[in-house]
């Protein structure tokens, strides 16, 4: 009796670590899932931001460019202002230099 009682106990511990094992298996299946699908979250987060800096940059240096080139032609004006100034003077150097004699 005492060995068939033995037996049955040992029968239902090995039933409830099966299920403990089972309960096991499908809580560790959850966290798996649940920690792939936040790393996909994460990632899909980091490559909008990614996105937007890359966007943030472009448009800044689109916009350095444009500065740069407002201030090449500005510079470009200056000095054909200066060029016409200086071809005015020599055509009329003698004219000037005459009239103040």
């Amino acid at each position: 009796i005492k060995i068939d009682k033995t037996a049955k106990n040992f029968e239902i511990a090995v039933q409830k670590m099966e299920e403990y094992n089972a309960l096991q298996k499908k809580y560790y299946s959850e966290v798996s899932n649940l920690k792939t699908r936040d790393r996909e979250i994460i990632e899909i987060v980091e490559s909008l931001d990614k996105a937007e800096y890359d966007k943030n940059e472009a448009q800044k240096r689109a916009e350095r460019i444009a500065s740069e080139k407002f201030q090449k032609y500005l510079l470009y004006s200056i000095f054909t202002f200066c060029l016409i100034a200086l071809m005015i003077l020599a055509i009329y150097r003698k004219k000037i230099i005459s009239a103040s004699t």
